[in-house]
């Protein structure tokens, strides 16, 4: 924490336990120079009430004088009624930019999914033309990375990299994604599948998060380049020939 004297308190937290997305638990509070001195165990919980979340705090402390002492000392109470109030700040914020695309594509829904998880498919459509997909790594799975580019004609290269943060085959996939020269996870993408009889509709949402000069050129022409994109997954999930 970096106080606006100029101060800084070290904090140190283990996270113990994980379920997504109901809850996360740590561990807090060593004193980071001798590894030692646990002041709390935090237990956060996350429970649906439609479209809105109630999110529950619990700190465990060793002794009612120890909770007594940060209550006191820390403003324990006040500055957790700040955290929750500028997290809920922080997720109501509207993007800097939005993309939003929809396409009916004439094949199953798990052949349109499948075009989206293997490597081998994904860099044969995913790319306006004229540029190319090269995927370095692309490990599908929940929490795996993957690291790509797009290729210009000129053989330029415009890499970017990301993490999967939800699959549920074979309908939906989410993850969120950087640009080299920006922070990590500025850019979030879900793609939803919904069955139309032998057909698909598909469904894009891509956030940005943050503004960068780098990102400013790229939404320039995000909806053209995802237009054309979807265009290639129809022709190679029907078996057509891309012109």
């Amino acid at each position: 924490m970096h106080g606006p004297d100029g101060r800084d308190y070290p904090n140190k937290s283990v996270f113990t336990d994980i379920v997504k997305p109901r809850h996360l638990c740590y561990s807090h509070g060593w004193d980071t120079k001798t590894d030692t001195g646990e002041m709390f165990l935090a237990t956060w919980t996350f429970e649906e009430q439609g479209g809105k979340t109630l999110v529950t705090g619990r700190m465990v402390f060793p002794s009612v004088a120890e909770r007594d002492r940060v209550v006191k000392e820390f403003g324990a109470i006040e500055g957790g009624k700040q955290h929750l109030g500028r997290l809920a700040e922080h997720l109501a914020k509207k993007p800097v930019f939005e993309l939003v695309l929809e396409r009916v594509i004439d094949a199953p829904r798990a052949r349109v999914f499948e075009a989206w998880t293997k490597p081998d498919q994904m860099s044969q459509w995913f790319a306006p033309k004229p540029f190319k997909l090269i995927i370095n790594t692309m490990n599908f799975r929940l929490g795996g990375g993957f690291s790509m580019a797009m290729r210009g004609p000129d053989g330029k290269d415009f890499p970017f990299t990301g993490i999967y943060r939800e699959i549920v085959p074979p309908a939906k996939l989410s993850w969120t994604g950087e640009f080299t020269s920006g922070p990590a996870d500025q850019v979030s993408t879900v793609v939803t599948l919904e069955e139309q009889g032998q057909k698909t509709q598909v469904h894009v949402r891509q956030t940005f998060r943050v503004m960068t000069p780098e990102i400013e050129r790229a939404t320039k022409g995000a909806n053209q380049g995802w237009m054309m994109t979807l265009d290639q997954l129809a022709a190679f999930c029907s078996k057509e020939k891309l012109s």
